[in-house]
Formats: structure tokens, C-alpha cells, sequence
């Protein structure tokens, strides 16, 4: 099997399984993601690009010659490649001691928190104990840490300012842990601000960290099951997974511009941190409004309120003028008057 070939059946997979609209089929695709994981971390930890090379690594003994001289093997790992399979328990613990710690990466929090099988609960506050003490650090109070009393920090603004820039998969199961607990509180618009920051999460996440590995599947699954749940006011999030992998490129484009430019350190965490200011536009309002979420009524227009109706329309007159000036290649530091303009013409509703 050639290198990647296997990525589109594994989404396909995964497409296959969230459209049915069961828990059988959500619990189906979260299993093809964590093995997607594994099975991607395995191959860039070894350094083994197929899924041929990666399983005789592995497993050397599963890969004979028979009587004949002729080779043979029971080869299973294009299969968990693609999605087809997943690995049994003795299976993880067999390559854990092959690659220690890769049992971890089946075992993420994050393919828990996605969970929408079961409620979050009370549950909440586990999950965030499993992740590591820097995501701890932005959920709650560093001097309550200090004595294990896990308090949560009163400022949302603050937590998640603290989490956008650390882009990876736990802070991305944080992101979801904190829309969860605030959609099952009913605090729609505490679960649309986490939304919001969670979109951006997940672009720095899929742009400059392990994320990359699966960043299609991974961006899928969150934009289709769970910013659904960041819903407020009849607003809702664009699942345009497109649209998303090329903000992922643009981004990732910008930030390579400024290190050659040295306008910023070449360090991971300078990147990142450079990632969230352009996505909160510091480095200019076409890159602010072209990355950002688009959304969408969630119901017929002309039954939402009318500031409803001005944030979905400055938000499609937004992101369309900030993408259209990307794509021209023409840096726009500030917002034409124009486009101020159009933001005040709100369609009338019938």
C-alpha cells in the first residue's frame, strides 16, 4: 500500500459512521480516530512510512517465509491504517513496550471528551485532571493547584486566552470538555464564546502540532459533532471542513513568512503563540476575518432576533471580504470603509 493511501478510506469510514446519527455509529468513529492516531504517531515515531514496513517493525515474528522460500504475513496494520480495524488491548500493551508510551496515544483524553454517547456530568473535572499540568495551569487556579484543589478559575476569558496558544490535542479536549459542561448547563452563550475559541484551537492544533497527523478527521469530527453545541441564538457553525484545511495551509504560510522575516522566534512555542495573535489580528484584519469561523442560521432567518440577524450578517460580510483579500494576495492591515459599510445594510427578513 502506498504511503497515505489509506487516508480517504479511513475518513470515509469516519463520514460513513457520524452520518448514520447513532451512538453506534458516533462511538464507531471515535474508535477509527484513535486508532488513526496511534497508528499515525507509531508510524512517525519509528519512522516507517507503510503500513508494510511499519507492522514488520513492530511485529517481525507475524512476517515468514514459507517452505518454499516464498514470504508471507498476516498483516493487519493496513487495515488499522485505514480504519478497518482497531487494536486489541493485548495489542497496545504488546507495542507499549516496543514504543513506550505509545499506548497513551489510543488512550487520549481527547477521544473521551468527544464522547457524546454519555453525559459530560460531573465528569468534567476528570478529565481535565488527565491532561497535562499546563492545560491544568489555564482551567484552574495555580494557587489552588499548588495543594491539588482543582477550583476552577473565575475568568472564562482568561482560561481560554491561556489554552488557544498551546495548541495541541489536550488542550482541544479541555476546549470540548468546557462546551460540553456549558451546553448541558443550558449557558448558550458561555458555550458559544467557548466555541468560538475552541475553532480557533483546533486551526492552531491542525496547523503546527501533533494534530497534523489526522487533521482532516480530526477538524470533521469536531466541526460536525461537536461545535454543533456551541449553538446560541439561533447562530450556529459552519461544518466547511474545506474551507477549514485551507485556513489550516494559509496560516501555516503566514507563520513560515514571519519567522524568515524574523519577526518572530523559530521556536515551537513562539510559533504558536504567533498563530493565535493572527487569529485575533495582530498581524492584520484580512487574516483575522479571513481564518475565522463562518456561521449560519440555525433556523429560519426571519425568526431570530434582530441582533441575531446582524451578527450572522456581519459575519458572512467579514469572513468573505478577509478570505477574497487573502486570496487577491494584497495585505490588508485594516478594514476597508467599504466593508464597514456593508456590515450596516442587514438584508431586510420578509
Amino acid at each position: 500500500m502506498k504511503r497515505n493511501s489509506w487516508r480517504q478510506p479511513r475518513f470515509d469510514r469516519m463520514l460513513s459512521n457520524l452520518e448514520s446519527g447513532t451512538y453506534r455509529g458516533i462511538t464507531q468513529a471515535i474508535t477509527i480516530l484513535r486508532t488513526a492516531y496511534w497508528y499515525e504517531r507509531l508510524r512517525a515515531d519509528t519512522g516507517r512510512d507503510t503500513a508494510y514496513a511499519l507492522g514488520k517493525h513492530l511485529q517481525p515474528t507475524t512476517y515468514r517465509k514459507n517452505a518454499k522460500g516464498d514470504a508471507y504475513h498476516h498483516n493487519l496494520w493496513p487495515k488499522y491504517a485505514s480504519g478497518k480495524h482497531a487494536p486489541s488491548l493485548a495489542l497496545l500493551d504488546e507495542i507499549d513496550l516496543r514504543v513506550p508510551g505509545s499506548k497513551g496515544y489510543f488512550r487520549h483524553a481527547l477521544f473521551d471528551a468527544v464522547d457524546l454517547t454519555t453525559a459530560l456530568g460531573r465528569g468534567g473535572d476528570e478529565l481535565l485532571q488527565r491532561l497535562h499540568p499546563s492545560v491544568q495551569h489555564a482551567v484552574f487556579e495555580r494557587s489552588a493547584l499548588k495543594h491539588r484543589v482543582y477550583r476552577r478559575r473565575a475568568s472564562l476569558a482568561r482560561t481560554l486566552a491561556l489554552l488557544e496558544p498551546q495548541g495541541d490535542l489536550e488542550v482541544l479536549a479541555a476546549g470540548v470538555v468546557l462546551l460540553r459542561e456549558a451546553q448541558e448547563a443550558r449557558a448558550d452563550e458561555r458555550a458559544f464564546q467557548i466555541g468560538e475559541s475552541l475553532y480557533r484551537m483546533l486551526v492552531i492544533a491542525c496547523t503546527g502540532t501533533q494534530a497534523t497527523f489526522i487533521r482532516a478527521e480530526l477538524a470533521f469530527l469536531i466541526l460536525v459533532l461537536i461545535l454543533p453545541l456551541a449553538e446560541s441564538r439561533g447562530r450556529t457553525f459552519v461544518p466547511d471542513l474545506a474551507h477549514f484545511l485551507r485556513s489550516c495551509d494559509r496560516l501555516n504560510t503566514v507563520i513560515l513568512g514571519l519567522e524568515d522575516g524574523n519577526q518572530i522566534g523559530g521556536a515551537r512555542k513562539d510559533c504558536l503563540r504567533a498563530m493565535r495573535r493572527v487569529l485575533h489580528g495582530d498581524f492584520g484584519d484580512d487574516l483575522r476575518f479571513g481564518l475565522m469561523a463562518k456561521l449560519a442560521p440555525a433556523a429560519p432567518l426571519e425568526t431570530l432576533t434582530a441582533r441575531s440577524q446582524f451578527d450572522l450578517h456581519r459575519n458572512a460580510v467579514l469572513t468573505a471580504w478577509g478570505w477574497a483579500s487573502l486570496q487577491s494576495g494584497k495585505m490588508e492591515q485594516f478594514m476597508p470603509t467599504d466593508v464597514l459599510d456593508q456590515m450596516g445594510e442587514v438584508p431586510r427578513t420578509a
